[in-house]
């Protein structure tokens, strides 16, 4: 696989950190679940771990938060099916595999928006992300934060990406989003929307011979 050290996707995934509200009566010590989809290892992994322990801190104790890494508790999908029907508290998830609950989400991902970082969360805590709030919270989601996961970056087991044109022909893992496939699509790839945890079994059999994610993602994946 090579990895090229420019992107030819440049956007930052946005990281939504979503809670669906447990009802708590009467009960003074209670333990909430987050559904993590990457490694322990990586940022978002690591800021998870910080959360649970700040809630431990914060509540005494008697408020635990217990982190599952790695999607042990299911893909995203269906993570997000979980929190909505209660069995899950928190989940950390991507705002592509969001779009199928709140299409607008899918506004966040379009290639090339975000200049750079500081300007995505000027946007994000900013009117803007207030309205992807409500409309998330329509749809029986809470923001807790909006967390990022670096610019991505296209690999492959073909050749080095120097140019759009070089895309052509390739058999690309991406999020599963709209805006996503029909950008892949436009320079001439062949897109698969498909999870994370099923990327390197795709990559292995021949389903795609490309993926497209942050630097980070790669290496602890």
């Amino acid at each position: 696989m090579i990895m090229k050290s420019k992107s030819i996707l440049w956007v930052v995934l946005v990281a939504l950190c979503l809670v669906f509200q447990p009802m708590i009566v009467g009960a003074a010590d209670y333990t909430l679940k987050f559904a993590n989809p990457v490694p322990k290892g990586h940022s978002w992994g690591r800021a998870a771990e910080v959360f649970s322990k700040m809630v431990a801190e914060i509540t005494g104790g008697r408020v635990e938060v217990q982190v599952f890494h790695s999607g042990t508790l299911g893909k995203i999908r269906e993570a997000l099916e979980m929190a909505k029907a209660g069995t899950v508290d928190f989940v950390l998830s991507g705002t592509g595999h969001v779009t199928g609950h709140v299409p607008e989400m899918g506004i966040t991902i379009l290639p090339y928006l975000w200049k750079d970082t500081d300007t995505m969360f000027q946007a994000l805590d900013g009117p803007f992300g207030q309205y992807l709030g409500e409309k998330l919270s329509a749809k029986g989601f809470e923001v807790v934060g909006w967390w990022d996961n670096g610019f991505r970056h296209v690999s492959n087991n073909a050749r080095p990406i120097l140019k759009a044109s070089d895309m052509k022909g390739l058999k690309i893992r991406c999020l599963p989003a709209k805006v996503h496939v029909a950008f892949f699509k436009g320079l001439g790839a062949s897109p698969t929307p498909m999870g994370w945890t099923e990327l390197y079994q795709g990559l292995q059999q021949g389903v795609v011979d490309a993926q497209e994610n942050p630097p980070a993602m790669v290496y602890l994946g």
